[in-house]
């Protein structure tokens, strides 16, 4: 990986911090894994003297989704394709389909059960 590219990894780490992303989230939103976030969060306090949230930081998450095997074969070649992990792709789909800021929430569409309505 160039300079650069760890350069801008940090930053984009670092600024997501501070916005109140948990590290958790900032591994799945870059593709990255949690040591590796913690390791650039680490850089940009000690090396770039920036004052980055230890910690937990933020809202906690409501809920742990925990992708069974088999769901993680059949997304692994679309997440591969857009150049994430599967954790990334994963959450991509469940904020694009429940999409709370974005008007009506797909997942009716999506489950096409005959489940939905005004929730």
């Amino acid at each position: 990986m160039s300079n650069r590219a760890m350069e801008s990894r940090i930053e984009e780490a670092a600024r997501m911090r501070c916005a109140g992303h948990a590290a958790a989230d900032i591994a799945a939103r870059m593709g990255l894994n949690i040591g590796s976030v913690y390791c650039y969060l680490r850089v940009a306090r000690t090396q770039r003297g920036l004052d980055v949230p230890r910690g937990h930081a933020g809202r906690r998450p409501g809920a742990a989704v925990v992708l069974v095997p088999d769901l993680c074969a059949a997304l692994r070649p679309h997440a591969k394709a857009r150049g994430i992990n599967v954790s990334t792709l994963a959450l991509r789909i469940l904020e694009a389909v429940a999409a709370p800021d974005e008007g009506d929430p797909l997942i009716d569409a999506v489950l096409d059960d005959g489940e939905g309505g005004d929730a």
